[in-house]
């Protein structure tokens, strides 16, 4: 059964074939396997950790696009277009081969949008650009994996919304969705007792500036919890991952408890709710 731990791991077990000469000069041969982990955060609005900003990481999406374009116009060159669909990379390049992967796919992925699936495609594309480019156009480029550290990422979004649709058919939810949206659908499902959170709830932080989801409820007392999250956290850090954390109540300036709204790493506040099955 798909938690939010294992969705977790499913970012940070990405792998991709390693692109060697075969036969032809158009032909390759996909031998081995390159751990290429997505540990990082990445949005449209900040830096990443290797200081990269939005529009340095587009402008890589940019060429990449351009690469693929004009390779798929030369004949037997393995790679190939079709508008309603995708890109293809054909297996008589790599053991793993790519069907119908969207142009709109590459976005998604360097904004930090794309679920676990959708990221593995997009780096064996980029090992296969950066084979292209060391052995056709003898350039210099760093190994796939610092390719993949400098440049993808998935934000808090991009990781909640895409768990929620990977393991609940029908959830209108996804990796575009703001943080306040997560907090309007979860309106009639608001937690008010520790008791009542449970696993896949989701908790939004006041402000609407992140949203993490509950992986396990460990302990829990009258006025606090101990719960382990899963989220992908900003560039300081680091991108998916999971933690525990103590909650307790918010206490009004009267000592009387605000029910619905819970403390959150020392001074930040977050609502929790059930948006399973919205």
């Amino acid at each position: 059964m798909l938690t939010p731990f294992l969705y977790v791991k499913k970012y940070h077990q990405l792998w991709t074939p390693q692109f060697m000469p075969w036969f032809t000069d158009a032909g390759f041969y996909g031998v081995g396997a390159i751990q290429t982990p997505v540990k990082e955060y990445c949005n449209l609005k900040y830096k990443n950790a290797a200081g990269n900003t939005p529009s340095e990481r587009l402008a890589l999406k940019d060429a990449l696009l351009r690469f693929f374009k004009a390779r798929a116009k030369e004949d037997d060159s393995g790679i190939s277009y079709n508008k309603g669909d995708g890109y293809s990379l054909s297996a008589s390049l790599t053991v793993k081969p790519i069907y119908d992967f969207p142009r709109r796919s590459f976005m998604s992925c360097f904004s930090g949008k794309g679920s676990p699936e959708m990221l593995g495609d997009m780096i064996q594309l980029i090992a296969y650009w950066r084979y292209w480019r060391i052995n056709k156009d003898n350039k210099s480029v760093v190994p796939v994996p610092f390719i993949v550290s400098d440049y993808l990422g998935v934000d808090c979004n991009g990781f909640v919304g895409h768990y929620l649709r990977a393991k609940y058919a029908g959830n209108s939810l996804g990796p575009s969705d703001k943080e306040y949206t997560y907090h309007a659908r979860g309106k009639k499902t608001r937690r008010t007792r520790f008791q009542d959170i449970r696993p896949d709830d989701v908790i939004v932080f006041e402000g609407y500036h992140h949203v993490a989801i509950v992986q396990e409820v460990v302990d829990w007392g009258e006025d606090w919890a101990v719960v382990e999250l899963c989220e992908s956290r900003s560039k300081n850090h680091g991108g998916p991952q999971w933690s525990y954390e103590e909650i307790n109540w918010k206490k009004d300036k009267h000592g009387k408890t605000v029910v619905g709204t819970f403390h959150m790493r020392g001074e930040d506040l977050a609502s929790i709710s059930d948006v399973r099955y919205v």
